[in-house]
């Protein structure tokens, strides 16, 4: 009987890492304080990124207010500030599902030109990424899916503690229940 009560217990606690191993997206709130916005300093978005480390599965949430937008560009379209893509008139959260560099722009005026702009080194996963002015990917970015210019539902940056509450509940449900059934 104590050997099927640790094999549940054994069972549980493999059910809760792979559930936290799945919790550690990240969504990622561009610029902070500041959000999506000319900024004062036009290495802002730079800076913030090279602060941060992305992975796949995380997610870059861009909020702002007034007149702005963004667009998933190519290296060529980052650099020169142009796009022929898709660009997203509201406030959204992006998924950030492959590995290598990712490219956004703002296309209003010459937002863009003074700051407003963002290049992120994304990590298949696990390690730290480096950051995204050290050497940018050689290969662009495709532009953002219909879905996510639809606005795709953000994700509560609670989400790794949330789970982490439900593994150790499930742990200790299952403790509880060995005690009860074998004693």
């Amino acid at each position: 009987m104590a050997k099927r009560c640790l094999g549940l217990l054994l069972g549980v606690l493999i059910l809760g890492v792979a559930l936290q191993q799945g919790a550690e997206a990240v969504t990622h709130e561009v610029g902070d304080e500041l959000g999506w916005t000319i900024p004062t300093d036009e290495s802002f978005y730079s800076s913030w990124a090279s602060k941060q480390t992305f992975h796949v599965g995380d997610e870059l949430d861009f909020k702002w207010s007034g007149s702005h937008n963004v667009a998933k560009v190519t290296k060529e379209e980052y650099e020169s500030c142009t796009t022929t893509g898709q660009v997203s008139e509201s406030s959204l959260a992006v998924p950030l599902s492959t590995a290598g560099t990712h490219y956004f722009i703002c296309t209003v005026g010459k937002h863009c030109e003074h700051g407003q702009k963002l290049a992120v080194e994304v990590s298949s996963s696990g390690g730290s990424s480096p950051s995204p002015g050290s050497s940018p990917s050689p290969s662009g970015s495709p532009a953002l899916s219909s879905s996510t210019l639809a606005g795709a539902p953000e994700k509560a940056s609670s989400a790794s503690s949330s789970m982490s509450v439900g593994a150790i509940f499930a742990l200790m449900s299952a403790m509880i229940v060995c005690f009860l059934t074998y004693n």
